[in-house]
């Protein structure tokens, strides 16, 4: 998971960056051991910035998916394999 941070170095200077680590933990372990404090993480990606979200999904939409979704299940359709297919098809 990628993390957005700032920390203050030994000199008292302020840095921001990204880093990529499993959890927030791993972040302030990283900068720890680079000498600087971490002073605020943020985590992107799915619940990052705006800049990084997608188009919002029609109504109309998500109703033909959970439909077409619903069918498969009761049909006995391995997800895994063919909702991938489905999801990409035009």
């Amino acid at each position: 998971m990628k993390f957005t941070y700032t920390a203050v170095t030994k000199d008292g200077k302020t840095v921001h960056g990204t880093l990529d680590a499993v959890d927030r933990q791993g972040v302030v372990s990283s900068l720890t051991k680079q000498g600087a404090k971490p002073v605020a993480i943020k985590a992107e990606g799915v619940h990052g910035s705006k800049k990084h979200r997608g188009k919002k999904v029609k109504s109309k939409d998500l109703v033909i998916f959970t439909r077409q979704l619903s069918t498969m299940i009761s049909a006995g359709v391995p997800l895994t394999t063919n909702t991938s297919k489905k999801l990409l098809a035009p």
